[in-house]
């Protein structure tokens, strides 16, 4: 079975759409419904129905979510005082208080601009179901009537995310991140491009120690220090050699990456993961959720689902 370069699209992902399995593997990774409020804030009374619609993002999923902010399928609102936003905000967040100044109406024109049929993800200072400028975003969202495909409310406080994730947190550029698809125990897996591979600082920000190189080229020189986990793309036990490699890993984060992190890499992490998922399908959703823009052949489709029947690819 070999890999090579695909030109099919693969379909966009929903992000956040819908309970999932972990970021891969944790629990509670979906999002979850916010709880009900216990006590008067601003902005309760008149947001305590509508919050029924609303969900709580686990830092990682809107580390997933902010990926996409840059490709415009999300919109991500900074709850926080204007002044702090533009101290340091999360990569492509917006704050909606400078459009305030023009009134209402023009606030609530662009919030329906906007959020049409975007994930929108919301974040402030405090953890999001306790912050009152939280609060008052949504209820400016609910007035708007913005038909947002879903609103999420990030779990944590804007400086407790970026403790956790300090390349997309507070103050870093807007730049495409590699996408976190597993986190379990002590190994955490993020799926990416050579490029990520290439850059220091995002090998140190991310923690990664183990770089799975699905390339057929060296590794860069800039990663020397980084263990090194060599798959070959072109090799026709691709995808049980990737199967084999990605799920002897153990206490370690690691980068699989490719050339543009959308064909051999996707195709290597589904093989490592499909063991703890009930279909090889479910586990390319699955990717497809927390990665824009993978690109998987039909072909490759047909090998991770003979693999995961126990059959070896074709």
């Amino acid at each position: 079975f070999r890999m090579g370069c695909c030109s099919s699209q693969a379909a966009a992902p929903r992000a956040g759409q819908g309970p999932q399995p972990g970021p891969a593997g944790a629990a509670g990774s979906g999002p979850r419904k916010l709880p009900e409020p216990t006590g008067p804030s601003p902005g309760a009374q008149d947001t305590a129905a509508w919050k029924r619609d609303v969900s709580i993002a686990s830092p990682a999923l809107a580390y997933c979510l902010l990926q996409e902010s840059g490709d415009r399928a999300a919109l991500v609102i900074d709850a926080r005082p204007a002044a702090a936003h533009q101290q340091a905000t999360l990569p492509g967040a917006r704050s909606i208080w400078p459009k305030l100044a023009d009134g209402e109406p023009a606030l609530h024109a662009s919030l329906t601009r906007l959020a049409a049929l975007k994930t929108v993800l919301i974040f402030g200072a405090e953890p999001g179901a306790k912050d009152p400028e939280v609060a008052t975003v949504l209820q400016h969202l609910k007035r708007a009537g913005a038909r947002a495909k879903e609103v999420l409310v990030l779990e944590t406080g804007a400086q407790q995310f970026s403790k956790a994730y300090p390349m997309s947190g507070l103050g870093a550029p807007a730049r495409g991140l590699p996408a976190e698809v597993f986190r379990e125990g002590g190994l955490v897996v993020f799926l990416g491009s050579e490029q990520h591979a290439s850059d220091p600082k995002v090998l140190a920000d991310l923690g990664v120690k183990t770089l799975v190189n699905c390339t057929g080229r060296p590794v860069p020189e800039t990663a020397r220090r980084c263990a090194a986990v060599e798959v070959n793309p072109t090799a026709a036990s691709f995808l049980s050699t990737a199967r084999t490699r990605l799920t002897a890993l153990r206490n370690t984060t690691a980068l699989v990456y490719c050339a543009t992190g959308r064909v051999s890499a996707p195709a290597a992490c589904a093989a490592g993961l499909l063991h703890r998922f009930p279909t090889a399908d479910g586990c390319v959703d699955h990717l497809r959720r927390r990665s824009r823009g993978v690109q998987l052949e039909e072909r490759v489709l047909e090998g991770l689902r003979a693999l995961r029947e126990g059959r070896e690819p074709a």
